[in-house]
């Protein structure tokens, strides 16, 4: 499948989602202006760690994310008219997803209430953007109850912040508050039955970060408040469920460095961001981990 829609079309999955036996080459979708949707052939070509003379990068990729969110392929989506007593399901076998050189923040964007993974004998290759592969790092809005209005200023806060939460209700997670499978335990005590699971056996990641730009620093980030550098491939924090990867293969995946000094910089305490001024300070004034 020659994949030339960008972040127009993504695969929502509802109770479940099989991709078996399909290739899919996404090297267009980085191209805004190329005319050959219909076409058999791709416009676009990639020399391994850059675009060729046809195409060019709408924003070239980076470690640096451009914001929270930047959209997915394939979404576990529920609302509140979803009706499931249990888990949703991905399942990939001998699978191949080429070149996907655009803007995203999770390949595979999980939600908050349960999603199980199966990806067996595929192949992921040439993925260039800020997020993950897979990532369980989302973030939601709640209303806030303990700002006091006894002031102009905290009443604003408060005001905003709630109506916040109910645009993110609303159009993220359609009646988020009563969301909650019945047939799967995601509590921090419980070892069974898990609302998650992602297993990954016989599969190849390759050339992960080969088309972003250089960096001549370590990335120094505030522990609590990282999220503007993401795990390449995987990036699973407090994840409820179990992970077992069997037998697969991670080769030429890159955070691309100009030079070695930049271990210099981490033994030295280097606080040097890319030669440049911390692009998001709201992340976090004491960034001291890699």
């Amino acid at each position: 499948m020659l994949y030339k829609l960008r972040d127009k079309y993504v695969f929502e999955v509802g109770w479940g989602l099989r991709l078996y036996n399909i290739i899919f080459q996404a090297i267009d979708s980085v191209c805004t202006t190329c005319n050959s949707a219909d076409e058999v052939t791709n416009t676009c070509t990639n020399s391994g760690s850059a675009l060729g003379a046809s195409c060019a990068y709408v924003r070239n990729p980076t470690e640096i994310c451009p914001g929270g969110e930047t959209g997915s392929f394939i979404r576990f989506h529920v609302t509140s008219d979803t009706y499931r007593n249990n888990y949703q399901h991905v399942w990939m076998d001998n699978c191949e997803f080429h070149d996907y050189l655009y803007e995203m923040k999770s390949f595979i964007e999980l939600n908050p209430f349960g999603a199980h993974i199966s990806i067996k004998n595929s192949d992921f290759s040439q993925f260039s953007f800020c997020g993950s592969l897979i990532t369980n790092d989302a973030y939601y809005v709640q209303r806030r109850t303990d700002v006091a209005t006894s002031n102009i200023e905290n009443n604003w806060h408060r005001r905003s912040n709630n109506y916040q939460a109910d645009l993110f209700e609303e159009h993220v997670y359609d009646g988020w508050s009563g969301m909650n499978w019945g047939g799967c335990n995601k509590g921090s005590t419980h070892t069974s039955d898990l609302c998650f699971d992602l297993y990954v056996e016989g599969s190849t990641f390759t050339y992960f970060g080969a088309h972003k730009d250089s960096l001549d620093g370590p990335l120094w980030v505030d522990p609590d408040l990282n999220q503007q550098f993401l795990g390449t491939v995987f990036d699973l924090r407090a994840f409820r469920g179990n992970i077992a990867f069997v037998n697969n293969e991670f080769e030429y995946n890159k955070v691309k460095y100009l030079t070695c000094d930049t271990a210099s910089d981490i033994m030295n305490g280097v606080d040097n961001r890319s030669g440049t001024d911390d692009p998001y300070p709201h992340y976090g004034t004491t960034k001291d981990e890699i």
